[in-house]
């Protein structure tokens, strides 16, 4: 089935909720958010197909969100991949974060919440397949979501290269090849992201779901600056011992899992211009920080940038 949503088609004022219920119709329930919802455009060329459903993205600044409430009332079960072809995006799931450039990708799943933050023209092609598909490929791919995909080599830089002519030979692909031309496609995403965290494959199915939970919950309380290791444990009904040595399989702990995630969030909003009017110390308190010296310290570890830097450097790419 294929079918194009654009803001042409709707009045200038009626664009935004127009594109809002597109998103949703498109891919799965969300929220959309933009910062210029007078001016907004935007537009999705999608193709559903058995296996491997397909669209071309472009419009606006915005920023899609699926909450645990969408993830609640919904029983769609996805993974998706988004690869960047214009502008810098980003893909935050799981406390993990994802900078998209182009010719970047990432993996993200349906069944918790992410967030995703897009400038002004930006454009993508965004690929998504049954999860139950890809776990039978991949069982730990839950845990590679919001990691970009290594580019630079092995299969990698040839998926980089040749996904979106892949995805416009479909359209060529003459049904009795459909299946398999969608499954190759699926197959070589496998090859490429089984590659980036090869310590989950130390871990049993039941301690990545603990793992899963334990994000979900920091992810969903940032805001706290009462957040520690142990309401995250008491979450997950472990001890703090047991719950830091799943993480440490990981070359992670509580503590370090609560410090990135915050520090991820907090770029996530730097780079989103519906937050421009607000200052860096605002963004970085509603996120649970409290000792701002210490944070610019961190963040600039992590990002290589002072948070300013950051800002000035997202802003001037889109």
């Amino acid at each position: 089935m294929e079918k194009r949503f654009t803001t042409q088609d709707a009045r200038p004022t009626d664009r935004f909720a127009y594109w809002r219920e597109a998103v949703c119709d498109s891919y799965v329930e969300l929220d959309c958010a933009t910062a210029t919802p007078r001016s907004f455009h935007g537009q999705i060329d999608l193709k559903r197909r058995a296996h491997l459903s397909t669209s071309y993205v472009k419009g606006s600044n915005q920023t899609v969100t699926r909450s645990q409430t969408h993830v609640s009332r919904s029983g769609e079960e996805t993974f998706l991949v988004s690869l960047q072809l214009q502008k810098t995006g980003f893909v935050e799931q799981a406390g993990r974060l994802a900078r998209l450039e182009p010719g970047n990708f990432a993996l993200y799943c349906s069944s918790s919440s992410y967030r995703l933050t897009l400038p002004d023209d930006f454009s993508q092609v965004v690929l998504q397949f049954p999860k139950a598909d890809f776990l039978d490929r991949l069982p730990c791919a839950e845990a590679l979501t919001a990691i970009k995909a290594p580019t630079l080599s092995g299969f990698g830089k040839l998926a980089a290269e040749i996904l979106p002519r892949l995805v416009a030979s479909l359209d060529e692909t003459p049904d009795c090849a459909q299946a398999q031309s969608q499954n190759a496609i699926m197959d070589l995403l496998v090859a490429v992201f089984a590659t980036i965290q090869p310590a989950v494959a130390d871990l049993h199915s039941y301690d990545q779901l603990i793992l899963l939970r334990a994000r979900a919950f920091i992810s969903q309380h940032l805001g706290n600056p009462d957040l520690d290791r142990t309401a995250v444990a008491g979450e997950t009904g472990l001890s703090v011992r047991r719950l830091n040595e799943l993480f440490q399989i990981e070359g992670s702990s509580i503590s370090r899992e609560i410090a990135t995630a915050r520090l991820n969030r907090i770029a996530a909003d730097l780079a989103n211009s519906q937050l421009s009017h607000r200052s860096i110390s605002e963004i970085a308190y509603h996120r649970g920080i409290v000792n701002f010296q210490s944070f610019s310290r961190m963040f600039r570890k992590r990002f290589g940038q002072t948070p300013s830097d950051f800002r000035s450097e997202v802003a001037s790419r889109s």
